[in-house]
């Protein structure tokens, strides 16, 4: 069926059945006609913000800050002065659910982490990251990596990791595995990073899945005070010689993303936001970012690329925490 007409442009049309008139009639009716629809495109772009009713921002029930209200007001109410708009706060039980309610427009706006973002992304190509959180020591984010003792080849050692819900520790190198760039002779899953590291050190197996972070000016440092962020080094160091057999892509932390179809001037907004809030709200930045204290940096697609093909074959079988943490 055929959309309705405005009643301007019924009447233009009326106008144009009629009898020819003067001359000056039909160059006043087509300036009109000229000026309507150079107006048009400009006009849809100027409400974009106001025919939106509000921004609905997904967030995990996970995330510390979806424990308090007041600390849940408090982020709509930022967001609200800065945009102009209504905000409103939609919890979600995991991240598969903060998935499928972005890609399919549920929702506007969601804090992820790089494996959600990079899923959603995948399944839909509606999401834009605007920024993504750093370290207070810069870290951006991590490699999973593999460390074997010295003298043990990879393909004949039997290494432990942490569990299967880990993006660095199982997710990683498991799909090494399975697309031949990484070879492991037999895989042992401890149930959490100490009782890895705590296998090692017995000598019950080779080796240990870790992660090393990026973006932090470490290299003078000794392994095991880079390992983990240096939260088990004093467990490394008992260890002895250790070596970085294999090191996976870059996995920079999980950003802010919105759709794509979002009005431009409201990104820009969010992105003026985002960018001072570190340094103008710091107590709304640590609610926002409890576990980065660094601000923010620009992001792109490109940062989530690799994570992408990985997310799409594995959409099924990732656990609907995965990628939470390291």
């Amino acid at each position: 069926m055929p959309s309705p007409e405005s009643p301007v442009l019924k009447r233009i049309r009326s106008t144009a059945r009629q009898p020819r008139q003067q001359g000056g009639v039909m160059l006043r009716l087509h300036a009109i006609c000229l000026c309507l629809l150079m107006a048009i495109p400009a006009s849809a772009r100027a409400d974009d913000s106001v025919n939106l009713p509000v921004l609905r921002i997904g967030m995990v029930e996970s995330h510390p800050a979806m424990a308090d209200p007041l600390k849940i007001r408090s982020i709509e109410d930022a967001y609200e002065r800065a945009l102009d708009i209504p905000v409103e706060i939609i919890r979600f039980p995991d991240l598969a659910a903060l998935v499928d309610a972005h890609a399919s427009a549920r929702i506007e706006y969601a804090m992820h982490t790089a494996l959600s973002f990079a899923t959603t992304a995948g399944i839909c190509d509606c999401v834009v990251p605007l920024r993504r959180p750093v370290g207070l020591d810069g870290v951006e984010g991590f490699r999973a990596a593999l460390l074997l003792k010295t003298g043990i080849e990879a393909k004949s050692a039997r290494i432990a990791y942490s569990s299967r819900s880990s993006l660095s520790g199982w997710i990683l190198p498991n799909e090494a595995m399975v697309s031949g760039a990484l070879e492991i002779g037999e895989t042992i899953e401890a149930g959490s990073t100490g009782k890895a590291i705590a296998t090692l050190a017995s000598g019950e197996v080779d080796g240990v899945i870790a992660w090393l972070p990026i973006g932090r000016d470490d290299s003078n440092d000794p392994l095991p005070a880079r390992v983990f962020g240096g939260d088990y080094a004093s467990g490394l160091e008992a260890v002895g010689d250790l070596r970085v057999a294999w090191l996976s892509d870059p996995v920079y932390h999980g950003p802010h993303a919105v759709l794509r179809s979002l009005p431009v001037d409201l990104v820009e907004k969010l992105d003026i936001f985002l960018d001072a809030l570190p340094q103008g709200r710091p107590a709304l930045f640590d609610v926002l970012e409890p576990y980065q204290s660094g601000g923010y940096k620009p992001a792109t697609g490109m940062d989530y690329q690799a994570l992408e093909r990985l997310a799409m074959g594995l959409r099924e079988s990732v656990p609907p925490g995965a990628g939470s943490q390291p």
